[in-house]
């Protein structure tokens, strides 16, 4: 199972209001984490984790999503942040992260522990979080940037992508009997000729970009 969670970096914002933000979403634990980053680019990288922590976990409880429930406790990779490594692509489709530079996150919660992957540049961030470490080496996910920030486009262009590389991945065409259905804790689910699919996907949209994962 997995999460994921897309957040485009909003540097017109002041300061200060980021800053509140910040306040809102973390514990003073977190804290220490921070480094010599602008605050907007640290306020998509906290959200996009938590975010995707939420919905990792929703699939299995009923909960609504409080920031502070999940708490990052470590993050390796952060010289990336000033890097110019991070990718710049406005649209990836890829498996796994062996060969992308990407954090590696840790998050505790009510749930355990869950251990996260995030990759960005200065116009997003996005991340994938699961319990199952082995699950990174296989899940499928991608980015889109739409042009749109309206949800009726973002709600669209996901599932439209996600299931063309889904379907480009299994080798399977046309656009009948493929469908995708929110369950009761909200979360999409692949029905196939009307069939449930096994597979976990993970949806989720920000301004103009849209991303997804599947494993």
């Amino acid at each position: 199972m997995i999460g994921n969670d897309i957040v485009a970096v909003q540097q017109g914002k002041s300061f200060r209001r980021l800053e509140q933000y910040m306040r809102r979403i973390c514990e003073d634990s977190e804290k220490t984490l921070q480094i010599d980053l602008h605050p907007a680019m640290l306020l998509a990288l906290t959200w996009s984790i938590k975010e995707a922590a939420f919905k990792y976990c929703r699939r299995s409880y009923d909960i609504k999503f409080y920031p502070k429930k999940f708490q990052i406790s470590r993050i390796k990779g952060l010289e990336l942040l000033q890097s110019k490594k991070w990718n710049r692509s406005p649209k990836i489709q890829h498996r796994g992260f062996a060969d992308l530079p990407h954090l590696n996150i840790q998050i505790e919660s009510e749930f355990g522990t869950l251990l996260g992957k995030t990759i960005g540049c200065e116009n997003y961030i996005h991340s994938i979080v699961s319990q199952d470490k082995d699950c990174f080496s296989a899940v499928h996910w991608g980015i889109v940037e739409i042009g749109s920030p309206l949800y009726k486009h973002q709600s669209r262009a996901v599932r439209i992508h996600a299931l063309r590389h889904f379907k480009n991945f299994t080798n399977q065409s046309g656009p009948e009997g493929f469908e995708f259905i929110k369950n009761e804790n909200n979360v999409p689910v692949l029905y196939i000729n009307g069939q449930q699919s096994p597979l976990a996907f993970s949806f989720s949209h920000h301004d103009q970009f849209v991303a997804y994962a599947w494993c």
